[in-house]
C-alpha cells in the first residue's frame, strides 16, 4: 500500500474534503495555524463556493494529527514518501505525487500532486470487510451521515462539507431505529406524568 494515498483517503474521512479539488491538491500554504488550538484549511474558492458557501474550514482533531504526522515525517526523514526537497514542486503539496516527472500511458506527469486513490481505496475497502464497489466520495457521504446521525444538525453537516443546507439536507435519512428510539421516548415521557383522576 502506498502511504501518501492511504493517508489522503485517510484524511478525507476525518475532513469530509472532495478528492480532486479540496485534498489531493492541497498545499502547505493552505494550512493556516496547524500546530494552534484553531487549525484551518483556507481555499481560493470551492465547488460551491459562488453560491455563499465557505471557503475556510476548520481543521477537526483526526486530520490535525495526519497533517501533524505528514509534516514531521517529511522534514525528519529524507526517505519519506512526502519528503522532496524545496526545489521540487511536489514539496509544496501535502499529498506529493512520485509519479511527477515520471513517464506514464498518457506522456510524462506534469501533475506533482496525488490524484488517484481508487486503487488503494478499492483495497482498503476489501481489507476493511467491504465486498461492494464504492466511489472515494463515500468518504464524504460516510462523514455526513455519521455526523448528522451524531449531533441531529443539519446546519453543522452543512457547513462542514461546505454546502448549502438544502444539499445537505439529502443526508437526513430517517433510520427505522431513530423511528423506534424517538416513538418510544415519547411515550416514556407520557408514562412518566401522573393520570388525571375522573
Amino acid at each position: 500500500m502506498i502511504p501518501v494515498a492511504c493517508l489522503l483517503i485517510a484524511f478525507q474521512f476525518a475532513t469530509s474534503r472532495r478528492t480532486g479539488s479540496e485534498a489531493s491538491n492541497l498545499k502547505w500554504s493552505q494550512i493556516i495555524g496547524l500546530d494552534s488550538s484553531y487549525p484551518r484549511i483556507v481555499y481560493d474558492k470551492t465547488k460551491t463556493s459562488d453560491k455563499g458557501t465557505p471557503t475556510t474550514f476548520p481543521i477537526p482533531g483526526e486530520a490535525k494529527r495526519i497533517l501533524q504526522i505528514i509534516a514531521r515525517d517529511r522534514l525528519n526523514n529524507e526517505d519519506s514518501k512526502f519528503y522532496y526537497p524545496p526545489s521540487d514542486p511536489r514539496s509544496k503539496y501535502i499529498f506529493p505525487s512520485r509519479k511527477y516527472g515520471k513517464k506514464t500511458k498518457s506522456g510524462i506527469s506534469k501533475i506533482p500532486y496525488w490524484q488517484d486513490v481508487r486503487g488503494t481505496f478499492s483495497k482498503l475497502l476489501k481489507m476493511s470487510g467491504v465486498d461492494r464497489h464504492l466511489k472515494n466520495y463515500a468518504t464524504r457521504h460516510t462523514l455526513a451521515t455519521n455526523l448528522l446521525a451524531e449531533t441531529g444538525n443539519l446546519k453543522l453537516v452543512a457547513e462542514t462539507l461546505g454546502v448549502s443546507i438544502k444539499t445537505a439536507s439529502r443526508y437526513a435519512k430517517v433510520q427505522s431505529k431513530s423511528v423506534v428510539v424517538g416513538v418510544d421516548k415519547v411515550f416514556e415521557r407520557k408514562q412518566k406524568q401522573k393520570l388525571k383522576v375522573v
